[in-house]
């Protein structure tokens, strides 16, 4: 996903994911240096993205690639639920 976003998206581009579901195509951006927004209606999946691009936990020592639960959710990193 990292060289799809490195193709379609320059350097300081921005990447938008009209149907974000898990997050993958944003932790991509992420890893890529490139912004991104995702939009998502599902809450489930929203609370998922929103988790999985949370930062990791000090002391863990390295990149978290999939949700845990009880950490950031989608309020936490100012995701909103679509009406």
């Amino acid at each position: 996903m990292a060289a799809l976003v490195r193709l379609a998206c320059p350097p300081g581009g921005v990447v938008l994911d009209p149907c974000a579901g898990t997050g993958a195509t944003l932790v991509a951006a992420r890893r890529v240096g490139r912004r991104s927004i995702g939009v998502e209606l599902e809450e489930r999946w929203c609370r998922t993205a929103a988790s999985r691009l949370a930062p990791a936990p000090a002391g863990r020592g390295g990149r978290r690639a999939w949700p845990q639960r009880g950490r950031a959710g989608p309020a936490a990193l100012g995701v909103r639920k679509s009406a």
